[in-house]
């Protein structure tokens, strides 16, 4: 799925720098970067939550990470994953996951489109999106008022599903608000 991604959408993996890696640098780190690719499938969607959870929830150290959810149906049978990871902006604003979910977005229309055409026994939608708190204190799994609002919006994409993973005493816990 990552070569699919990568090969039809055309990432540009020098946009940080206006393609310029050599003369340009973005060494802040104040921004949305993927992270990590497409997760593996399983037959449900919480334990593809969980799994994408406990590989970035202890990484949630000032920073949020999120991931589009997503369900495919090849035939009668359906599996889940997750998308591709993006890291937010290292900052204390309440926005900086909801990019990730506007990035993971953009690039899961895309996806859907391409898998959706090239393969047509099958049917690929985005579910949701899950997302971390950063590991600092006051945070909670529960949702904040920007969760909400990005629960809200994610409702007209028909995405339903908006877990906060959060990592404390070496456990991760998982809110399905």
């Amino acid at each position: 799925m990552m070569l699919l991604s990568a090969n039809l959408i055309g990432t540009n993996l020098f946009a940080y720098c206006y393609n310029n890696p050599a003369m340009n640098s973005y060494p802040t780190g104040y921004g949305i970067l993927p992270v990590g690719g497409f997760g593996s499938f399983y037959k449900n969607y919480k334990s593809a939550v969980s799994a994408w959870a406990k590989k970035y929830a202890p990484k949630s150290d000032g920073v949020e990470y999120g991931a589009i959810i997503y369900k495919i149906r090849v035939m009668w049978k359906s599996y889940y994953f997750m998308g591709e990871t993006y890291k937010g902006f290292e900052t204390q604003n309440w926005y900086t996951v909801i990019n990730g979910l506007g990035a993971g977005y953009l690039v899961g229309r895309a996806t859907k489109r391409a898998v959706n055409f090239f393969w047509p026994i099958s049917s690929l939608t985005m579910i949701g999106f899950a997302h971390t708190h950063p590991l600092q204190p006051g945070h909670t799994n529960q949702p904040s008022g920007p969760d909400v609002w990005m629960k809200r919006g994610g409702f007209f994409a028909n995405m339903r599903i908006f877990p906060i993973a959060i990592y404390r005493n070496k456990k991760v816990s998982i809110n399905y608000f």
